[in-house]
């Protein structure tokens, strides 16, 4: 029994060993930490995209859909026009969107949840199993920032949820967002929004009586 889970760790495509890297990820970023903060970032991040590089490739799971890419642009977009409301200098855009925004959300999301994305189901309604990788990855992401335990919690959770339903792009500006404006209700409204679109579709894609009902009259309508 013991051989057989050593070998599961050594092998880089079990789930075993991608949540040990996962965690291992984490455990460098601490390590790190310790020497400088902007070394950690800077570091790991680097690490991270690395990682996600040769998993992407080795999984040959790069793919981008024309939903994905559009709601992505959308939120480059109004994160653009939200922050430059706040008319930051270069100083406070470096600090909020590079150094915290991007650099965490790479490290957190793209790299310890990237890990493991080839086994985690994000179908509309995200899997029971994809939901303890979120709270796991949620609480890990909190620890660092103990003082406000909670609040950072279900944002990691909006961060991840956000990651993995929509990409990187939508999660870096959602962490920036947060960090210049501060709002936890924007966020869960995006996701809220975002999660009722997903069901929406699943449930028409199902072709429910009511849908199949609505398809016909309005056909004949046509007539």
């Amino acid at each position: 029994m013991k051989s057989s889970k050593n070998k599961e760790i050594l092998n880089i495509d079990s789930r075993l060993s991608r949540t040990v890297q996962s965690l291992f990820l984490y455990i460098l970023f601490l390590g790190a930490n310790f020497i400088n903060l902007e070394f950690a970032l800077t570091t790991m991040s680097a690490i991270s995209v690395i990682i996600t590089i040769f998993y992407t490739i080795r999984d040959d799971s790069f793919y981008l859909s024309k939903k994905k890419f559009f709601i992505s642009l959308a939120f480059v977009f109004v994160g653009m026009i939200l922050i430059n409301a706040k008319q930051p200098t270069i100083e406070e855009v470096f600090t909020i969107v590079v150094k915290q925004g991007i650099a965490e959300e790479l490290i957190f999301r793209l790299g310890m949840l990237g890990i493991l994305r080839s086994y985690l189901k994000v179908e509309t309604i995200l899997q029971k199993e994809t939901w303890v990788v979120l709270f796991l990855n949620s609480g890990l992401f909190s620890l660092l920032h103990h003082n406000v335990f909670l609040s950072l919690f279900i944002l990691s959770l909006v961060y991840g949820y956000l990651f993995l339903k929509v990409g990187i792009l939508s999660s870096i500006v959602a962490h920036a967002l947060w960090n210049f404006y501060h709002n936890l209700e924007v966020l869960v409204f995006v996701v809220v929004v975002i999660f009722s679109y997903e069901s929406f579709i699943k449930l028409r894609s199902r072709k429910k009586p009511f849908f199949r009902w609505y398809k016909r009259r309005f056909d004949s309508s046509e007539d």
